[in-house]
C-alpha cells in the first residue's frame, strides 16, 4: 500500500450559510484503527530509511579502511591490474566456464609414477588453486582456492590456533615465476561436526579478506555438481608442499603425483576401524611409494573431467595417513561431496547470520551516536535478540564494541608478544625480561601447539616453529580525510542524497513516532462513480500537523479500500510538510496543498483556517481531474495508444535480453487421486510475476493510480502451462485480471483446476506413498528467450528467500481424506544436456510428496481378507465322513478371488511390481490351493481298504505310532482284543452271509434228495428200523457222519469273522493315518499363515516417505527452513 502516490486535495474555502451538502464524521474507532496502521507504517519507513543510510555508510568507512590500508601497504590497491575489493562478506559472483580450467600455457607433467614424497616437481601455475595457509608467516598447510573468497582446507590445521589474525593466504604462483601473493585471512570455519580424535568431517572454510581478482594467477577448482563420486580405479592427481619423506623436510617447490582412487572395502580392510567410510576416501598404491605426506593437509585430490571442457573437479582433501608411502597403508581424504551443500550454505550466508569477526570489527568505525538500528556489523547480535526493536539495536551495539575491545586487546596482545619474543632474542636475557620468558613460551605454545595422534599422522609441516614471522603491525588509521581515493566521492554523494531524502523521518525520535489520526470529515455530496466520498483529514506526527484531502468510503467494503490510501496520504503530506519546513519555497509551488506546520494550519492562499469553522468544513465542488475520475482511462490510453504497446512482442530492450518469470504455486484443495489412470486432480492458484518496462508510468502524473487492473488478453503472457496434464489442456481455463505497478512489475493470480498425470506405485498398496509432481513450462518461449525462477519474498529485516515449496493457505485448504500431505517442495530444474533452443531446458516442478490413510482399506478390505483367510485352518478340524472339505477350501478361494478381483479395479493395470494386498491374496489363494490338494489326498487316504491297499509297516509306525505323539494325539489303548478275537461290532449279518455261503456250495439237486433221504430214512428206522445199541461202532460212525456238516459250519463261520476283523481293523489304520496327515497339515499351514501375513503387511507398516524430499539434499523445502540470499 506504500507504493500509491499522494492525492492532495484543494480545501474549500469557508463553507456559506446555504446550499452546501452536510457531512460525516468517521467514528473514533475507525481513527485509533487507522491510527496504529500509520505507525506501523511509520517504523516501518524509518527502518527502511535506517538501514539504507547505514548501508552506504558503512560502504564508505570499508572504502576508507582499503585506501588507508593500501597506503600503509598492508592491503592491495585498486588499480589497473587488480579491481578495487570489495566486501568480504558479499557473496562471490559466479564465473562460469572457469573453475578447474588450467592455463594454456602451462604443461602438466605429472608421470603416472610421480611421487610427492621422493619429488617430482610441478610446472609453474600448473595448480592455480593450490594455496598455502601461514601461521605467523611460517607454512603449516595447504589449501584449495574454491571461490574468489573461500578457501576450502583441513580442519585440523585449526586446532591450536583459531584466531584469524594470526593466519594468512599465499595464493598460487604464476606460470612465469611471478611472487605469490598474500591475503589475510578474515573468517575460520569449521565444520561443526568435525572431531580431531578421529578426524571425522575434517573439513575447513577459510574466508578471504579481500576476494582474488580474475587477473591474477589463481583461479578456483571446481566443486562437485552431486553426490556422485569417480569409481575405485580413477587415477586422480594430488599436489602440495609437504615433505619429501616422513619427518622430513619440506618441498621447494609445488609437487604432484597421480594415485589411483580405492574401494572402500579396500581401505578398510587396509586401514581398519579407523576409517570412516560415509566422509573418507583414500587413494594410493598399496604397494606403498606414492602418498601426502606431512604438511600436505588440506591439500587437493582434484580428477579430471573431460566433457564439454577439460577441468579439474575437487573430490577430496588430504587429511590424514598412517606414515607416509607406506605400503599397505594409503593416504586418506575428506569427500568433498558428501559436504557440499554445507559449503554452498556456507558460502552464500547472508552477512548478518554470523558473528562479525575480528578483522571486520577492527575494520569498522563505530558511528559517535548510536543509531536506531544496529549496524551491519552489529546486525548478527540484533537478530538474536528477542525483544523489542527499539530495545535491541543499543544491545547489539554493546555486545559489538565488546567483542571489538577484545580483538583489540588480542591483537594487542599479539603484537606485545611478538616484540618481546624479538627483544629477548636482540638483546638475550635482561632483569625483568626472564620473569616473562614462561609466560611467553605459554603463550606462543597455546597460539601454535596442534594435538597429535599417535595413530593417525595429521599432514602438518613437521618442521613448523612454535612462532613465526612478526605480525605486520597495524598503523594507527588516520582520522583525517584519504586522498586519492577512488570511488569515495560518490559513496558520499549518494549518502547525502539518501540523508536528505529521508529527513523527515529520520529526524523524528522514536519515542514520538506514532501517527495520530485526529479528524476525518467526508461530504455526503461528493460520491464519487467508485462509491468514495471527498473527505478533509487532519493527522499529526511527532508534533507536527497536517491537513490533506482524500477519498474514503462510508460502507465496510469501501471503507476498507481506502484505509490504505489515506494512509499513504498521510505519509506523502508528512514529507511534503518537511521538505517546505526546509525549504519555504517548495511550499509555495505547490498548488491545491496544505498542512499545518509548529502548530498552525497554514493553506496555500496564506491565510489560516480558523479553528471555529474546522467542525463545520464542507467542500465545493472538485476541479476537473482532481478526485482521480477517468484516469485510469487516460492511463490506458497513454501505455496502449500513444507508447504503442504490442502483446505479441516480448517486454525486453534487445532481442537477446531475456525476459525473467517467477512463480509460486497455492495449493487451495487437493481433489482426487485416480489410480487407475493415474491422475491428479487439484485446485491451485499459479502466482506469476514479471517486468515489463514497456508498461511504466509517473503515477504522480495519472491520478496517483499505484495499481492497474486489466484483462489478461491485453497484455503479453509467458504462456506458462502444464507440461504433464492428463486431459490435454495445457492452458489456463480461466484467465483473471493482471496486476500492473507503475515500476512496470506485473503480477498475475489465476486460479485453476488441473488434471496432472501422477505414476503410480503400486508395491505397497494401501500402505503406500507417491509422488505426483506439476511441471510448468512455456512451450511457446525458449531458454533464451524466458529464465524461469521461483519467486522470491523479504523479510523485514530485507533479507529475502525463494519461495521453495508449495504454498498452502491454512484458511482457504480442505484436508483430502484419503491423501496427506508430507513434502511439498519446488524446484527449478535446468537440463544442462538440452540446447537451450528446446523447449524442455528448463521448467519449474512442484512435487506432492502424499502418503495414504490406509484405515479405509483396512477395514473394508484387508481385515476381511485375513479373516477368510484363516478360515482355511478349519478344514483339517473336518472329518473325512461328512464330505464336505473340499467345500470349505473351495469357498475360501473363491472368496479370495472374489477380493482379489475388486482390487484390480481400484489399481491401474501394471506389470511392474503386484501390490502389497495382492501379494497377499495370492499367497492365500497358492495355499488355499495346496490345502485343497491336500484334502483330496486325506480322502483318498481314508476311504482305503485292504482290497486296494496294503498298509505297509513302515507306514504305520509313521503314521500310527511317531507323528501322533508329536502331534499330541491319542493314541488306542494296549492289551485291547488281539487280532483273532470277535469284535462285538460283527452282528448277525456275517453269519448271515455264511449261511449262505454255506448252501451255496451245494446244489440243490443235492439238498433237495438229502432232505427226501432223511424223511424216508426216518421213516424206515420208525417203523422198521431200529437204531443200533450206544457204544457200538456203527452208532459212533452215524453220529460222527451226522456231526461232521455242523462242525465244518461252524469253522467256516469262524474263519469268516476272523477275516472280517482283519478287514476292519486295517480299515481303521488307513482312517488313522487320514486324521493324522490331517492334523499334520494343521500344524504345518498355522504357523505358514501366520509367519505369510505378518511378513507381507510388516512390509508396508514401515515403508515411510523419506524424511528429506529429496535423496542426498539436506534442506527440507519448508517455510520453517528458509535458504536467504
Amino acid at each position: 500500500m506504500l507504493l500509491a502516490v499522494l492525492l492532495l486535495l484543494s480545501l474549500p474555502g469557508p463553507p456559506s450559510a446555504h446550499g452546501y451538502p452536510p457531512y460525516m464524521r468517521l467514528p473514533p474507532s475507525t481513527l485509533q484503527a487507522l491510527s496504529a496502521q500509520g505507525t506501523k507504517a511509520l517504523q516501518t519507513a524509518q527502518r527502511s530509511a535506517r538501514r539504507a543510510v547505514n548501508l552506504v555508510a558503512m560502504e564508505i568507512q570499508h572504502r576508507l579502511h582499503e585506501c588507508r590500508g593500501c597506503a600503509d601497504r598492508t592491503t592491495p590497491c585498486a588499480g589497473p591490474g587488480r579491481p578495487r575489493p570489495q566486501a568480504p562478506l558479499l557473496q562471490d559472483p559466479p564465473e562460469p566456464g572457469q573453475c578447474g580450467e588450467r592455463r594454456r600455457d602451462t604443461v602438466n607433467v605429472t608421470l603416472a609414477r610421480g611421487r610427492i614424497v621422493g619429488g617430482s616437481a610441478a610446472p609453474p601455475g600448473a595448480w592455480p588453486w593450490l594455496v598455502r595457509l601461514q601461521l605467523n608467516g611460517q607454512p603449516l598447510c595447504g589449501g584449495v582456492l574454491v571461490a574468489a573468497s573461500w578457501v576450502l582446507t583441513a580442519a585440523h590445521c585449526f586446532a591450536g590456533a583459531p584466531n584469524e589474525l594470526l593466519w594468512t593466504v599465499q595464493l598460487a604462483e604464476g606460470p612465469r615465476g611471478e611472487p605469490r601473493e598474500e591475503v589475510p585471512v578474515n573468517r575460520i570455519l569449521p565444520h561443526p561436526k568435525f572431531d580431531p580424535r578421529t578426524f571425522h568431517s575434517d573439513l575447513a572454510l577459510v574466508q578471504l579478506w579481500t576476494p582474488v581478482s580474475r587477473a591474477g594467477a589463481a583461479r578456483p577448482v571446481c566443486l562437485p555438481q552431486g553426490p556422485r563420486e569417480p569409481p575405485a580405479g580413477t587415477a586422480c592427481a594430488i599436489a602440495g608442499w609437504g615433505a619429501l619423506f616422513e619427518d622430513g623436510p619440506e618441498a621447494d617447490s609445488v609437487r604432484e603425483a597421480r594415485v589411483p582412487l580405492l574401494s572402500a572395502d579396500t581401505c578398510r580392510r587396509a586401514l581398519g576401524p579407523g576409517l570412516h567410510p560415509s566422509t573418507m576416501l583414500c587413494a594410493g598404491y598399496l604397494a606403498g611409494g606414492i602418498d601426502s605426506c606431512q604438511g600436505d593437509s588440506g591439500g587437493p585430490l582434484t580428477c579430471s573431467e573431460p566433457d564439454p571442457h577439460p577441468r579439474e573437479v575437487l573430490y577430496g582433501v588430504t587429511s590424514w595417513g598412517d606414515g607416509c608411502g607406506e605400503p599397505g597403508k594409503p593416504g586418506v581424504y575428506t569427500r568433498v561431496a558428501v559436504f557440499r551443500d554445507w559449503l554452498q550454505e556456507q558460502m552464500s550466508a547472508a552477512p548478518s547470520s554470523r558473528e562479525p569477526s575480528c578483522r571486520e570489527l577492527l575494520a569498522w568505525e563505530p558511528p559517535e551516536e548510536p543509531l536506531a538500528d544496529a549496524a551491519p556489523p552489529c546486525a548478527f547480535y540484533a537478530h538474536l535478540c528477542r525483544g523489542p526493536k527499539g530495545a535491541c539495536a543499543p544491545l547489539a551495539r554493546q555486545q559489538c564494541l565488546q567483542r571489538r575491545r577484545r580483538c583489540e586487546l588480542r591483537s594487542l596482545a599479539h603484537t606485545l608478544l611478538e616484540l618481546l619474543r624479538g627483544a629477548q632474542e636482540l638483546f638475550g636475557p635482561r632483569p625483568g625480561v626472564r620473569p616473562l620468558a614462561p609466560a611467553l613460551a605459554r603463550s606462543a605454545r597455546s597460539l601454535q601447539e596442534l594435538p597429535r595422534h599417535p595413530t593417525r599422522e595429521q599432514r602438518l609441516h613437521a618442521g613448523s616453529p612454535a612462532a613465526g614471522a612478526p605480525w605486520p603491525k597495524r598503523r594507527p588509521e588516520q582520522r583525517g580525510d584519504v586522498h586519492d581515493c577512488p570511488g569515495l566521492e560518490p559513496l558520499r554523494r549518494r549518502l547525502a542524497a539518501l540523508q536528505d531524502t529521508h529527513a523527515w523521518i529520520l529526524q523524528v525520535p522514536p519515542e514520538r513516532l506514532a501517527m495520530d489520526f485526529q479528524e476525518v470529515l467526508a461530504d455526503l455530496g461528493s460520491k464519487t462513480i467508485t462509491g468514495l466520498f471527498q473527505a478533509w483529514v487532519r493527522a499529526g506526527l511527532g508534533g507536527q500537523h497536517v491537513v490533506f484531502g482524500g477519498l474514503v468510503g462510508l460502507e465496510p467494503a469501501t471503507l476498507a479500500r481506502s484505509l490504505p490510501r489515506l494512509l499513504v496520504q498521510a505519509l506523502q503530506a508528512f514529507r511534503l510538510a518537511a521538505q517546505a519546513k526546509a525549504e519555504p519555497r517548495r511550499a509555495q509551488s505547490g498548488a491545491g496543498q496544505s498542512w499545518k506546520l509548529e502548530g498552525k494550519e497554514h493553506h496555500p492562499s496564506g491565510s489560516p483556517l480558523p479553528e471555529a469553522r474546522q467542525p463545520r468544513a464542507t467542500f465545493g465542488p472538485p476541479a476537473s481531474g482532481s478526485w482521480g475520475l477517468n484516469e485510469e482511462e487516460r492511463l490506458i490510453q497513454h501505455l496502449f495508444k500513444e507508447k504503442g504497446y504490442d502483446k505479441e512482442l516480448r517486454p525486453v530492450a534487445h532481442p537477446e535480453d531475456s525476459v525473467e518469470i517467477t512463480l509460486a504455486l497455492t495449493l487451495s484443495n487437493l481433489i482426487s487421486l485416480k489410480e487407475v489412470e493415474e491422475t491428479l486432480t487439484t485446485n491451485v492458484w499459479i502466482e506469476h510475476g514479471w517486468k515489463d518496462s514497456r508498461l511504466q508510468w509517473d503515477a504522480e502524473a495519472f491520478g496517483n493510480i499505484s495499481v492497474l487492473r486489466l484483462p489478461s488478453h491485453l497484455l503479453w503472457l509467458p504462456e506458462i502451462v502444464l507440461e504433464n496434464n492428463n486431459d490435454g489442456s495445457f492452458e489456463i481455463s480461466y484467465s483473471c485480471n493482471i496486476l500492473i505497478y507503475p515500476s512496470g512489475a506485473v503480477y498475475w493470480l489465476p486460479p485453476a483446476i488441473f488434471r496432472s498425470s501422477c505414476p503410480i506405485s503400486v508395491t505397497y498398496f494401501p500402505f503406500d506413498w507417491q509422488n505426483c509432481s506439476l511441471k510448468f513450462s512455456s512451450l511457446k518461449y525458449t531458454a533464451k528467450e524466458i529464465t524461469l525462477s521461483l519467486k522470491q519474498e523479504k523479510e523485514e529485516d530485507g533479507r529475502s528467500y525463494p519461495v521453495e515449496w508449495i504454498i498452502i493457505d491454512p484458511e482457504g485448504f480442505t484436508e483430502n481424506g484419503e491423501w496427506e500431505i508430507v513434502h511439498r517442495p519446488a524446484r527449478v530444474n535446468v537440463d544442462p544436456s538440452t540446447p537451450m533452443d528446446s523447449p524442455g531446458h528448463q521448467d519449474v516442478t512442484f512435487y506432492l510428496i502424499i502418503r495414504r490413510k490406509p484405515l479405509f482399506y483396512i477395514i473394508n478390505i484387508l481385515v476381511p481378507c485375513v479373516l477368510i483367510s484363516f478360515m482355511i485352518n478349519l478344514v483339517f478340524y473336518l472329518p473325512a465322513d461328512c464330505g464336505e472339505k473340499t467345500s470349505v477350501a473351495i469357498s475360501v478361494l473363491l472368496a479370495q478371488s472374489v477380493f482379489l478381483l475388486l482390487i484390480s479395479k481400484r489399481l491401474p493395470p501394471t506389470s511392474i511390481a503386484i501390490p502389497l494386498i495382492g501379494k497377499f491374496l495370492l499367497f492365500g489363494m497358492v495355499l488355499v490351493a495346496t490345502v485343497v490338494i491336500v484334502c483330496v489326498v486325506v480322502l483318498n487316504i481314508h476311504f482305503r481298504t485292504p482290497s486296494t491297499h496294503v498298509l505297509s509297516e513302515g507306514v504305520k509306525k509313521l503314521f500310527l505310532e511317531t507323528l501322533p505323539r508329536f502331534l499330541h494325539m491319542t493314541l488306542p489303548e494296549e492289551g485291547g482284543p488281539g487280532p483273532g478275537a470277535l469284535v462285538r461290532r460283527s452282528s448277525s449279518l456275517g453269519y448271515i452271509s455264511k449261511a449262505e455261503e454255506y448252501f451255496s456250495l451245494k446244489s440243490r439237486s443235492d439238498l433237495m434228495f438229502e432232505k427226501q433221504s432223511e424223511r424216508h430214512g426216518l421213516a424206515r428206522r420208525l417203523t422198521t428200523a431200529r437204531r443200533p445199541p450206544a457204544g457200538s461202532e456203527q452208532a459212533q460212525q452215524e453220529l460222527l457222519s451226522e456231526l461232521r456238516p455242523a462242525v465244518e459250519g461252524a469253522n467256516f463261520i469262524v474263519s469268516h469273522m476272523r477275516d472280517q476283523n482283519n478287514y476292519s481293523e486295517e480299515k481303521d489304520c488307513w482312517n488313522r493315518v487320514a486324521r493324522t496327515v490331517d492334523r499334520l497339515c494343521l500344524f504345518v499351514v498355522t504357523p505358514i499363515m501366520v509367519v505369510g501375513t505378518a511378513w507381507i503387511f510388516l512390509q508396508g507398516a514401515y515403508n515411510t516417505p523419506p524424511a528429506q524430499p529429496f535423496p542426498g539434499d539436506p534442506f527440507s523445502y519448508q517455510e520453517q527452513d528458509r535458504r536467504f540470499i
